[in-house]
């Protein structure tokens, strides 16, 4: 069975975007560019885009990482992909890797960000 994406806050103005299980191509490409427009739509410091769970990428895939990473640019919020080889493989094989700031976990991500992580005096999770 297929997932869907999750839309979910790290850290106050830290945004994770975690991609559904399978193929990025025709829905899932729709479904995760949506998703990730709303959570740049509130002007995060940064958005986490967890593409672990995918076992592939299409060219509409990347087109939208594309799109994606252009649309961060110009509201100046921080766009990290948090990705597995397979994804790094596509990005490396169409010349995109220079184009996006690459993790492999998400405690890479946040600390790209600048998060540092910690938890505060007094604060739950």
């Amino acid at each position: 069975t297929h997932g869907s994406v999750r839309t979910d806050d790290l850290r106050p103005a830290i945004v994770r975007v975690r991609a559904a299980a399978g193929q990025l191509g025709g829905f899932a490409v729709a479904e995760l560019g949506s998703a990730v427009d709303a959570a740049l739509s509130r002007r995060p410091w940064g958005i986490v885009v967890d593409l672990r769970p995918l076992d592939e990428i299409t060219p509409a895939g990347l087109a939208m990482l594309m799109r994606l990473a252009a649309a961060a640019g110009e509201l100046d919020v921080g766009l990290i992909l948090v990705c597995s080889a397979v994804v790094r493989s596509a990005l490396a094989d169409a010349g995109l890797t220079e184009n996006f700031e690459l993790s492999h976990d998400l405690d890479t991500a946040l600390a790209t960000l600048g998060v540092v992580v910690r938890r505060l005096p007094g604060t739950r999770r």
